[in-house]
């Protein structure tokens, strides 16, 4: 006959790691005695951006806050859109004691309800109701302080940091972001609070997507890739090593100019900038690299030994050369690498 013995300390721990986010969640709620160790162990989150107005996707769970509106006559009939927001989560926007829309942070005191919420795809919710005494937007960071306060590690696979939105990061956690995106005008504005929570020197990005400049700052040294919307304003001169750039224009003038900066400047073997082309087809883009650099070309032969035409080899120095070609046969993905003298290169069949 078994016993059924509870689990152990350290045993809660494993199990703890390997549980569904929402399940710790409930888990820590219910038993305080094993709320400090399920903060202590790392969560993984899929994507989340600490917006104070959104809904935040969990998994199979949606946790939001909306302001649910009662009517203190019985008998009065609720207006179909009001019932239908209550019956959704209530509103996302601060309200005057009329129920007109007002600025965000305007603080207004009734006897309408914060309603904190989370709700399971497949129809199950929970709710838990304030008084609605202080403006939407600090229901939002109470939600998500509840929700991620206080955890030594949260492991998120996708960020993304705007001056449009208010962002709220959790005191007393340590954020550990493989992919973030930024835009540079906003990092002057959040920088005090990404350095306090981003923990980039232990662990570094695995990828930075930037539009605007180049931004000077050790979050960017230490990604292992750049990817700029559109090109940066210091074009060409860029300082990281391993950039893609996404284009919707004709990239001809660019990848020339790029080339001819990476002649003049001597870049190191292993710098690598990619264009990601949404534009045209540039079928003699390549040719036309050849031209312009006739006295420094080479011959490239690929591993098929037959001449690939859709590749530029041009003489940096003895140990060195610049490639450039298109990745694909698509020739949307055009790749300038410094590589050894007689590097093979990799190009795709499809």
């Amino acid at each position: 006959m078994s016993s059924k013995r509870p689990l152990s300390y350290p045993n809660w721990q494993c199990v703890i790691k390997y549980m569904n986010f929402n399940t710790r969640i409930l888990l820590s709620q219910l038993c305080p005695e094993l709320r400090r160790l399920e903060k202590s162990i790392p969560l993984k989150v899929h994507s989340f951006d600490f917006r104070c107005e959104d809904p935040i996707y969990l998994n199979d769970s949606i946790y939001q806050v909306g302001i649910f509106r009662r009517y203190h006559n019985a008998t009065c009939v609720i207006p179909e859109d009001i019932q239908w927001q209550n019956n959704n989560g209530g509103m996302r926007y601060d309200v005057d004691k009329y129920g007109f829309p007002v600025a965000p942070g305007y603080l207004r005191m009734d006897v309408d309800y914060f309603q904190n919420e989370k709700r399971k795809k497949n129809g199950a919710q929970r709710t838990e109701r304030l008084v609605y005494e202080q403006p939407l937007q600090n229901a939002q960071k109470y939600l998500i302080d509840k929700l991620f306060g206080g955890r030594t590690q949260i492991i998120i696979d996708h960020m993304r940091i705007s001056l449009q939105r208010d962002q709220h990061f959790p005191p007393g956690s340590s954020l550990r972001v493989q992919n973030l995106g930024i835009q540079s005008n906003s990092f002057a504005h959040y920088q005090a609070k990404i350095e306090s929570v981003l923990d980039y020197k232990k662990y570094p990005l695995e990828t930075l997507y930037l539009s605007g400049e180049e931004l000077d700052h050790p979050i960017v040294e230490t990604a292992q890739k750049l990817i700029f919307s559109g090109l940066p304003s210091g074009f060409p001169v860029i300082r990281h090593r391993n950039v893609e750039f996404s284009c919707y224009f004709d990239i001809t003038a660019s990848v020339q100019q790029l080339v001819q900066h990476i002649l003049d400047t001597k870049k190191n073997i292993g710098v690598c900038y990619v264009f990601n082309c949404l534009y045209r087809k540039l079928t003699k883009l390549i040719d036309e690299i050849k031209e312009a650099h006739e006295e420094k070309g080479k011959l490239f032969e690929n591993s098929r030994n037959d001449t690939f035409s859709n590749c530029a080899v041009l003489q940096m120095t003895e140990l060195c050369d610049l490639f450039v070609y298109w990745t694909n046969a698509k020739m949307n993905y055009l790749k300038i690498e410094v590589l050894p003298s007689g590097s093979p290169v990799s190009i795709e069949n499809d």
